[in-house]
């Protein structure tokens, strides 16, 4: 495969436009082994989906593998407690609602909904699924858990010929 993540994601964008449904924003590297998060907004029940891959070597000097997370943030009206958890998660992400208010207007307030679901899973606000580790150098993963550090991940890891294939592969499900 060639191209971006950001070109993957936009090609799965173009045919999420012609079923009428929103697009997906990513946000991270252009290579997805090195991490990155998708999120889409459904406006008409309040709830985002996000797929998360993160790099394990980067993240816990596990080499070989990425855990790829998928879940979802609730997006509905705030009360009081509500609101002040949201102005924390925002500055979490090192963002104001103003910002976004002021950035995203019109065709694409829906990033400004993304952004703060976003920030709401990075805040912890989220409801996952099972993650998955997958594991893209089999080689590397079972050399970093000879060290013992990461021997439980080895029972549940899955071997992944393309990270960014099931990464896509969840976009689409």
């Amino acid at each position: 495969m060639t191209g971006t993540m950001w070109d993957k994601v936009q090609e799965a964008n173009e045919l999420r436009a012609k079923l009428g449904e929103t697009p997906w924003l990513y946000l991270g590297d252009a290579s997805i082994r090195e991490g990155g998060l998708a999120v889409t907004v459904d406006r008409t029940f309040g709830f985002a989906t996000i797929v998360e891959a993160t790099d394990l070597d980067s993240a816990t000097g596990c080499a070989g593998a990425v855990l790829l997370q998928r879940g979802t943030v609730i997006l509905d009206r705030l009360n009081l407690r509500q609101r002040r958890n949201l102005r924390s998660a925002m500055q979490t992400v090192d963002q104001t609602m103003a910002a976004l208010r002021a950035e995203y207007q019109g065709d694409e307030k829906w990033k400004r909904m993304a952004l703060l679901a976003y920030a709401k899973w990075i805040y912890g606000e989220r409801d996952e699924d099972s993650p998955r580790v997958l594991v893209h150098d089999r080689e590397a993963f079972d050399e970093a858990c000879e060290t013992g550090r990461f021997e439980g991940w080895q029972q549940d890891a899955e071997d992944c010929d393309s990270v960014r294939e099931t990464f896509m592969e969840e976009l689409y499900s």
